[in-house]
């Protein structure tokens, strides 16, 4: 099914057909991105990393971070651009420069300057931020600094400088779907409760033969190589509508094909094990540009409704498809399985925009002279201080410690017991702060020679709970999305404090109001949780390297979606293979996926990769299409 412009189209760059007919610098950039693209995103590695004296004391009391998912995809991500860079330096100094590209029109184009300016407010980000060590060396469990950021770019122009023919196209693709195919097996097999990463050989290849350690899972949903099953959603969201039309469009190879089938169906487990609403919604979103494309090019194909008029196997051949699709909608909805346990939570949190119920244990905390009162789901505990003593209530009944016991390091420790309750702990009289610690949270209360009790941040330094803490929006709103509308309302205001170029990368915990014990409490349910991340990539990059960076970022993405858009729906061009023009439908599909996606979630070193790369292969086979002047 084709549907032509009429328009004669001549490919803009030289397109090699095979490696030999490749430059230095295409063999050179063309490798690396292959190599960075099928191996960075698997990796996983225990490793303690020194903790940045910008985050000691200020977001952690510990000298050493410990990471598996982070730190090395990291170092890769910087030694794979570093050769990048050296072929990008061979493309600019070869004898082939102007039959690969004209460089004045190129950086005089709307969407090269609005790269540019993306990269210089960076930089600019970079040099005057106050956070010079995390800026450099990212924040613990992230390492999304700087030179992080810089190589997404490098790698999303190496992307674009490399994809110039069918046979570069589908060499860079068979890296990706390489690390996709690992990447979904990982997370399919997780969805049916089958960890490779707690599994023998998982352990030891994470955590090193010989050390003894286990690894426990943070997430008991998807998370595969990616960390987070926020990060997963929006991987999904990228690559299903790559495989799903890949599997459709490719026919060079039914081995290929099925690769691309067997992708899409792992990648489509993955996304429902990871149960996030966030991926959801960019599955959504990717779906319906898909939908929106095929929809215009069969108005306005006339070949094509013909075709479907005529031909009963293919009419039969949709409703074998439709149906089998009905299928397993009928079988989600209506059989008890794992796939109606996932599917239905993440529908139902879509529409959840004011949470009434608070899920967390711990509901408020409240001070007044020498009181503090714990309010949880269970009762509310009452904590008197006297020039004695300690008086523990629980909803106006007074308790007795169930046991007594001795520290060496901390001293006396009152352990209580309290049926249909639960279990805690209280350190009584240590040095003037009264630690208390249940369901493995730790609240601190300092009292002066008056008793009056005053809290304390993690560190052990006194908060001022008459301090505003600025906020903006969501009011009655703050528990959606799993406390989202309370990190936004706190994260908005910090766009307004360094609006020009924000507090430099990856310093977005260190500018967050981690102070505010009370509200992470109400919202989040522990007053010491650190908050690294805005779970928004704009905010992410409007309030790290500030809204010029978030504006340029919006332009890029919005000119490659509009133009794109624009082009797909006028059909296929004469010289186009098929498979090429159902990736850059693909491409499209999962870009705008992935942008819709990332508005629940943050960037990072295991997804931001892939996205440039997928992003700048699209960039690429949309010029191809510029015609020479």
């Amino acid at each position: 099914m084709r549907a032509r412009s009429n328009k004669k189209v001549i490919n803009r760059y030289m397109e090699p057909k095979k490696f030999n007919n490749m430059t230095g610098a295409d063999k050179l950039t063309g490798i690396t991105l292959f190599l960075m693209i099928a191996i960075i995103p698997l990796i996983v590695r225990y490793v303690q990393v020194p903790v940045g004296v910008d985050q000691f004391n200020v977001i952690t009391a510990s000298h050493y971070s410990d990471d598996m998912f982070s730190y090395y995809k990291a170092m890769f991500i910087l030694i794979g651009s570093g050769i990048l860079l050296i072929g990008l330096l061979m493309y600019v100094f070869s004898d082939h420069l102007d039959s690969l590209v004209n460089w004045k029109k190129m950086v005089s184009h709307p969407f090269s300057i609005a790269v540019i300016v993306f990269v210089v407010t960076i930089i600019v980000s970079s040099i005057i931020s106050e956070f010079r060590n995390t800026v450099i060396h990212g924040a613990a469990e992230r390492y999304e600094g700087v030179f992080i950021l810089l190589s997404y770019m490098v790698i999303f122009t190496a992307a674009v400088l490399f994809t110039r023919s069918a046979f570069q196209c589908r060499f860079l693709l068979f890296g990706l779907l390489f690390s996709c195919f690992i990447i979904s097996l990982i997370g399919a097999f997780q969805f049916f409760g089958r960890d490779f990463f707690t599994s023998e050989f998982g352990n030891q290849l994470v955590l090193g033969a010989g050390t003894g350690l286990r690894l426990i899972p943070r997430f008991t949903t998807s998370y595969t190589t990616l960390f987070n099953p926020n990060s997963v959603g929006a991987y999904c969201a990228l690559m299903l509508p790559i495989t799903a039309l890949g599997a459709i469009y490719y026919k060079d190879g039914v081995k290929t094909r099925l690769l691309f089938l067997i992708c899409f169906i792992l990648t489509l487990l993955t996304a429902i094990g990871c149960a996030s609403s966030g991926g959801l919604v960019g599955i959504a979103a990717a779906v319906i540009v898909l939908a929106t494309v095929f929809l215009v090019l069969f108005v306005k194909n006339e070949e094509l409704r013909n075709v479907l008029k005529s031909d009963k196997k293919l009419r039969k051949k949709i409703l074998i498809v439709l149906s089998a699709f009905f299928a397993v909608v009928i079988a989600v909805v209506v059989i008890p399985n794992p796939l109606r346990s996932r599917v239905f939570p993440m529908v139902e949190k879509l529409f959840i925009w004011e949470e009434t119920e608070n899920p967390h244990f711990f509901r408020d905390l409240k001070f007044e002279n020498n009181t503090v009162e714990l309010i949880t789901a269970n009762g509310n505990l009452l904590f008197t201080k006297s020039s004695d003593d300690l008086e523990i209530a629980l909803n106006g009944a007074a308790l007795e410690p169930t046991e007594i016991f001795n520290d060496e390091e901390v001293g006396e420790v009152y352990y209580f017991w309290v049926p249909y309750f639960g279990e805690f702990y209280v350190l009584n009289d240590f040095s003037g702060v009264i630690p208390f610690r249940m369901h493995d949270i730790e609240f601190i209360f300092a009292y002066d020679e008056n008793n009056i009790l005053t809290p304390l941040s993690l560190l052990w330094e006194p908060i001022d709970l008459n301090e505003p803490i600025n906020s903006f929006g969501f009011e009655g709103r703050e528990l959606m999305g799993s406390g989202r509308g309370y990190i936004w309302s706190r994260s908005l205001p910090l766009l307004l404090e360094r609006p020009l170029f924000g507090s430099g990368p990856d310093t977005y915990a260190l500018v967050f109001p981690q102070h505010d014990i009370i509200g992470k409490l109400r919202f989040l349910g522990n007053p010491y949780i650190i908050v690294d991340k805005p779970h928004n990539v704009l905010l992410q990059t409007g309030i790290n390297t500030g809204i010029i960076s978030l504006l340029a970022m919006l332009f890029i993405f919005g000119w490659y979606m509009v133009v794109t858009f624009i082009s797909v729906i006028r059909g296929q061009s004469a010289h186009e293979k098929d498979w090429m023009f159902g990736l850059r439908i693909a491409i499209l599909a999962g870009v705008c996926g992935f942008v819709v996606a990332s508005l629940n979630t943050d960037s990072t070193v295991s997804i931001s990769p892939v996205f440039w790369f997928v992003l700048g292969m699209g960039v690429a086979l949309q010029r191809r299409l510029v015609p020479r002047e």
